[in-house]
């Protein structure tokens, strides 16, 4: 091979080494959307049975290097509690894994819940007493995230191929 190749090679595994740390960092901040259950909203589901988009609480996502929050706010899921009650939930997580292009964060310690109100978390909302975990990908110029409420880590990815929430975050 030509030094001129050989150059010119090197230059290109600079950029691209370049690009991605430059990628692998700019999860890092804050995104919000709504995370959807397909068990309510997928293409299998009867259209009169869907759940609507505009039900899931709006969630948010800061991201750190070792570590990850995840916050919910909307109606509260309890019937006794007015119409318009609301409440929010926050878990956090740690940094556990990458896996297939994915960052995959455990949750540490239990869910914490807010508002003036009995009914617990936000209805349709991915908060999860303890043992979840979430994992996220850039998909663009978003954020492609899953979380499961039942994690254990010697069953590998294994539990995000079922139905975990989903969700495309922006900034």
């Amino acid at each position: 091979m030509s030094t001129l190749r050989r150059a010119i090679l090197a230059s290109l595994v600079a950029v691209v080494v370049v690009a991605g740390t430059a990628m692998a960092g700019s999860v890092n901040g804050t995104w919000k959307g709504r995370l959807l259950d397909p068990q309510l909203t997928g293409r299998d589901v009867p259209p009169p049975e869907r759940a609507p988009i505009k039900d899931f609480p709006i969630s948010t996502l800061r991201v750190g290097s070792a570590s990850a929050e995840l916050s919910s706010s909307g109606v509260t899921m309890a019937t006794h509690d007015p119409p318009t009650a609301v409440s929010s939930c926050t878990m956090r997580f740690r940094y556990a894994a990458a896996q297939g292009g994915w960052r995959l964060y455990r949750q540490v310690g239990r869910m914490q819940l807010g508002g003036a109100v009995s009914g617990g978390a936000p209805a349709l909302s991915p908060c999860y007493t303890r043992g979840a975990a979430v994992r996220f990908r850039p998909a663009g110029a978003k954020l492609k995230i899953e979380a499961v409420g039942y994690y254990r880590p010697d069953e590998g990815a294994g539990n995000f191929e079922g139905w975990p929430m989903r969700g495309y975050l922006s900034r």
